[in-house]
Parts: structure tokens; sequence; C-alpha cells
């Protein structure tokens, strides 16, 4: 499928999923599912889903309490008064919730089934038209692709710092029930933390120049478009069912 294909598709799952409603909810859920189901690399793609979501767990948390306890409406516990959550609470943060984790996958597919220079021809291709504005969209590019191989690099400085971090911990001989207390984990999560930023930053400040080649441009097939159509058909059915 042509990057500008899956782009396109994509952008047209999440507009639909962000300002729909539970049903589209369920049927972007259904078509994800659907597409795990066939592909080769489901258990990958499951994977690495579910290590995306796992660091968004305080994300949903926060966004859980501040939907529970902060919106008006009916209390769940009358009794509970205003230390109750309300009804509405709890349909908005699933809605918002569930339709967060149904974006986070979707994007860890796009990311892990297209290449980045793929990626970039495709952005490219729907950018091209800025030109006729003024606007240069190969430096847009240029910062995409720039994007893409920070993310990389500060994944891959956060790997080695926990790896040398829990090696020295099992050097050093703690107390792993001490070292397991909730105040030493956020201890050692801040200083990860702030050795992470200061490596971020002292690579960025004696970083080389890099010289690099965006892809060429090409149009996507014609048949092809049908996908985001019926994608987009899909969803407006379910609306109105």
């Amino acid at each position: 499928m042509h990057p500008v294909i899956r782009i396109v598709t994509f952008l047209v799952f999440t507009l639909f999923v962000a300002f729909g409603g539970y049903p589209q909810l369920l049927f972007s859920l259904a078509v994800l599912v659907l597409f795990y189901l066939l592909v080769q690399s489901t258990p990958l793609l499951w994977r690495s889903s579910w290590l995306m979501l796992r660091r968004m767990r305080w994300l949903f948390l926060s966004m859980l309490i501040i939907y529970f306890w902060f919106t008006p409406g009916q209390w769940v516990f009358a009794i509970m008064a205003d230390y109750s959550p309300t009804w509405q609470g709890i349909q908005m943060a699933g809605y918002r919730i569930g339709s967060l984790v149904v974006i986070v996958v979707a994007v860890n597919i796009v990311i892990k089934s297209t290449p980045k220079e793929l990626i970039t021809s495709g952005l490219l291709w729907l950018l091209a038209p800025l030109r006729y504005v003024g606007l240069p969209h190969e430096r847009l590019a240029v910062r995409i692709v720039l994007t893409f191989n920070m993310i990389s690099e500060i994944q891959y400085e956060y790997d080695l710092l926990k790896r040398s971090k829990r090696m020295s911990e099992d050097n050093s001989g703690k107390d792993k029930q001490a070292s397991g207390g909730f105040l030493q984990r956020l201890d050692r999560l801040g200083e990860l933390g702030a050795n992470l930023f200061t490596n971020v930053v002292d690579k960025a400040q004696h970083g080389t120049e890099q010289s690099i080649d965006l892809p060429g441009e090409s149009a996507p097939p014609l048949f092809q478009w049908g996908l985001p159509l019926l994608l987009a058909g899909g969803f407006i059915m379910v609306r109105f069912l």
C-alpha cells in the first residue's frame, strides 16, 4: 500500500474516532482487531502496542481521576456526595481513554508497518501544495526526519541508562525490599530522567552536522484511494445505524 494512502487512512481513522461516539469507537476496535488478525507479525505488533500503552498508564490514571471526580453530573454513590464519581464522568472517561488507546494502537501500526523513508515520502507528497503559498515543505520534511531520528536515539539512551542503573544496583547488593519502595522508585525515576535529559542536551550541543536525503515523491495509484473512502463510509454508516 502506498505510504500516502496509509497516512490518509490513519488521519480518517483518527478523525472519526476523536470526534465520534461510542458506536465509532466500537467500529474502530473491530477494524483494529480485523487488521491484527490479518497481518503475519501480530505478536510483535501486540507486544509493541502494549509497551506503548504501558508507558502511558499514568496519563490514563490522571484522565480517569479528572473525569470521574471533576465532571458535573449524577453521583454514582449518593451517600458519598461530593466524594463520589459521576455517571457522566465515567461515560466521558471511558470514551476518551478508549479513543486514546485506539489511536495509540493505530499509530503503532503505521510506525511498525511503514519505514521512515516511506512515511517521509508520503508526507512530502501530501505537503507539496504548500509550495504554492510560499512554504518550503521540504524543510518540514527534514524536521520530521530529524524528529524520527531523535526519538530513536532518546529511546536507545533511555534503555541504556536503565540497563546501566539496574546493573549498578545489582552489583551494589542493595536490599531488594528496600529498593522496591515507592519513594525509592520515584528517586530512581527522577535520577534516570535527569541523566537522560543531560545526555540528550549534551548530544544536541556537541552533535555533528549530517546530510539527509529526502526520498522522491510519487502519487498513489487511483484505486487505492478507495480504502480511506471505504473506511470513512463505514464510520458514517455506523453513525446513522
